[in-house]
């Protein structure tokens, strides 16, 4: 999975999943209609592996 953004209009670099958890991006993102993707880069956003199949909570 990747992340794509404008730089001409992004003034922070996004370097990380985690980056797009900061409050400035709140209310800013787009993502794929793919649910799986969505909580592939959730996992990713929190710290953990993509297919990892061990309990969160």
């Amino acid at each position: 999975m990747g992340i794509a953004y404008n730089a001409k209009k992004v003034k922070t670099p996004i370097k990380s999943y985690q980056d797009l958890l900061k409050p400035e991006f709140k209310d800013s993102l787009v993502t794929v209609e793919d649910s799986r993707a969505v909580v592939g880069c959730a996992l990713m956003a929190t710290g953990h592996k993509i297919n990892d199949t061990s309990k969160l909570l």
